[in-house]
């Protein structure tokens, strides 16, 4: 499932990583709608694409957005959040003369480096407890939202795929490492973070900077998602890359 909104001059494609990830977007879409052809789609298993998911790599998602981009029939920049990182990178290296730009913004290059050993505990209770589990990473994900509010976040995680799903593709990113394809790519890139998130650390974003020699925008606070507040900021310096 994809589309497209704005009417833009510049097509955007929105990398979508894994579980829950079209909820990334919903602050960030109408603006930049409002400058770029954005195009959006769902992973195979979340969202509204369904199907059996038998392959939760990055060949497999980079195959799945090769295909939604050859719909557009010209070079576009991609937007990738989370653990849509590595995917954006492999497909930049593995087509340069598909992608325009990269606009990263909470993301990383390598896994292992990026997280330790934390996903393993994490992804353990996700399959014996995933109440608990989802509530867990929902505050991670939106910190200082209510109690009702985080459980809310929460349900909408389990309802957007079945768990061992989720399972799959939250594995993915804990151990996807796409460091050696870097030097490969060729398209201008931009990374933004979060000093204080805590679902991907802001190490994993400083690291990817100095690996793209890209500019890194970083931004005070423990979110991992974009905030309201920031939303302006994000949209412009997205515009400025892309305009380059």
């Amino acid at each position: 499932f994809y589309e497209v909104s704005g009417a833009g001059d510049v097509p955007l494609v929105l990398v979508h990583g894994s579980w829950g990830s079209h909820h990334n977007w919903d602050l960030v879409v109408p603006g930049l709608a409002e400058s770029f052809r954005v195009l959006t789609y769902d992973r195979r298993g979340p969202g509204l694409s369904g199907a059996t998911v038998r392959d939760f790599g990055v060949e497999a998602a980079v195959g799945e957005l090769e295909a939604v981009r050859e719909h557009l029939g010209e070079p576009a920049a991609l937007f990738a959040m989370s653990g849509a990182g590595p995917i954006a990178l492999a497909c930049a290296a593995r087509r340069p003369d598909r992608v325009s730009h990269l606009v990263l913004f909470g993301t990383y290059a390598s896994g292992p480096e990026t997280f330790g050993d934390v996903g393993r505990p994490i992804l353990d209770l996700l399959r014996q407890r995933p109440n608990i589990a989802t509530e867990l990473l929902a505050g991670l994900y939106r910190p200082g939202a209510s109690g009702d509010a985080t459980r809310h976040f929460a349900r909408i995680l389990r309802e957007s795929a079945p768990m061992e799903v989720a399972a799959g593709y939250l594995e993915a990113i804990y151990t996807t490492d796409v460091t050696d394809l870097v030097e490969e790519i060729r398209a201008p890139a931009l990374v933004l973070h979060y000093r204080g998130d805590r679902v991907i650390p802001f190490a994993g974003g400083e690291a990817l900077a100095a690996l793209l020699s890209a500019r890194l925008v970083a931004k005070d606070g423990a979110w991992h998602l974009p905030d309201a507040r920031d939303v302006g900021d994000i949209i412009g310096a997205s515009e400025e890359l892309l305009s380059s």
